[in-house]
């Protein structure tokens, strides 16, 4: 198998989804649903979300996260495994 073949769980395709939510996401509570890479979550906490929550079947996904943005804005962040 190649790496063409191999998801990467962040799709480019979003990119533009990904920014409409750092445009909303000013004072609100955030939960991000099927976070694997999350990537919304960034946005929407770049955008000035008041908190956002991340769930995820993925320990893993949710762990790597956390290690990834940790000591940045964790103060508003928190994970959920599903």
């Amino acid at each position: 198998m190649s790496c063409a073949d191999r998801k990467t769980g962040f799709f480019l395709d979003q990119r533009e989804n990904r920014r409409e939510v750092e445009t909303l996401a000013r004072g609100r509570r955030v939960l991000n649903a099927f976070s694997f890479s999350g990537g919304f979550s960034v946005y929407a906490a770049r955008g000035g979300a008041t908190s956002v929550t991340d769930l995820d079947i993925s320990a893993h996904a949710l762990n790597r996260q956390s290690g990834i943005l940790r000591g940045t804005w964790t103060s508003r962040r928190g994970g959920v495994p599903a």
